[in-house]
């Protein structure tokens, strides 16, 4: 009997998991004979620590697995943190925000008012490079070649910084 393989798609804020594109990524892997988990994330009011205590709510309903993990944005960056914290087999990171203790110092100003003080005080805990060690898993790593500066700069850094990883920048998105 082949192991029970679980993978968790966490969505990029303020989408919802129940919303087309991750339903479509949900039936991929579904057709792969993984079993897709859409994790819905209660976006408002909620820091980037307190998204992760709610994906470990998730993640712990489910026993006897083999974890894949799937994120988008703000859920790659959830699902980063997480996988150094589970040890998934695959980590699957779409567009990894530049959200870490390390970047603040880079973020627009405009986004540091969007994010708002207490969402920024929060992203103080989270230090990239720390993270970065304790990631053990296949790591994919996917952005679109045209992104913003930023993303891309944490996503070639991602690259070099965890092992067994691959880049995959694509030209068309």
């Amino acid at each position: 009997e082949g192991l029970f393989k679980v993978l968790y798609i966490i969505p990029g804020y303020p989408y919802k998991a129940r919303q087309k594109p991750y339903g479509q990524i949900a039936g991929f892997f579904k057709s792969r004979g993984l079993k897709p988990i859409l994790v819905s994330m209660p976006w408002t009011h909620m820091t980037l620590s307190g998204n992760l205590e709610q994906f470990m709510r998730y993640y712990h309903k489910f026993d006897g697995k083999q974890v894949y993990l799937f994120g988008h944005s703000i859920g790659a960056v959830i699902a980063f943190i997480a996988s150094a914290k589970i040890k998934p087999k695959l980590a699957i990171l779409c567009s990894l925000s530049p959200t870490f203790k390390e970047d603040l110092p880079h973020l627009k100003s405009r986004w540091k008012k969007l994010i708002g003080k207490r969402r920024l005080n929060d992203l103080k805990r989270h230090s990239f490079n720390k993270i970065a060690k304790g990631v053990k898993c296949r790591t994919i790593l996917l952005a679109g070649a045209q992104e913003d500066a930023q993303l891309l700069r944490r996503v070639k850094e991602a690259k070099r910084k965890i092992k067994n990883s691959k880049l995959v920048l694509n030209s068309d998105l």
